[in-house]
């Protein structure tokens, strides 16, 4: 099950970088046919290539991102580990799983035996300045 979803999810990634890769294409070649059909002076050097210019660049820039997320997802694929199986083998090399009353018992301990401060408690409300925000009034 793992595998059908590995290759999936790589097909399916590979979708937009072809989808952008094909209208690129498309839109560099489309000046060309443009002349013939519509009678539009210029070739795909003329000045349908500078209106479409914009539009190829950034669709370049997106096969661009969308390839990066393919590399991603096949260098995952080629590892065999997703994060989550990652850090259930970190937790596991640890041996013994997170105890929430020992973690507990040990902050009470260090607190009690004065290493960690507690928190200041604050002076008076004169000493600290009121708050001047937008539609509110010192009181």
């Amino acid at each position: 099950m793992k595998s059908t979803k590995t290759m999936l999810g790589l097909a399916f990634a590979l979708v937009p970088i072809l989808y952008c890769g094909g209208l690129v294409y498309y839109l560099n070649a489309a000046p060309r046919h443009v002349e013939g059909v519509l009678g539009v002076p210029g070739g795909a050097t003329g000045g349908m290539t500078q209106q479409i210019g914009p539009t190829v660049l950034g669709l370049g820039a997106l096969g661009v991102i969308f390839a990066f997320v393919f590399v991603l997802k096949l260098m995952r694929a080629a590892t065999g580990k997703t994060p989550e199986v990652a850090a259930a083998d970190s937790a596991s090399d640890e041996g013994e799983p997170f105890d929430a009353d020992a973690a507990l018992a040990r902050y009470m301990a260090r607190k009690a035996a004065g290493t960690i401060d507690a928190p200041a408690a604050p002076t008076s409300e004169a000493a600290v300045p009121a708050p001047r925000g937008f539609g509110r009034k010192g009181v």
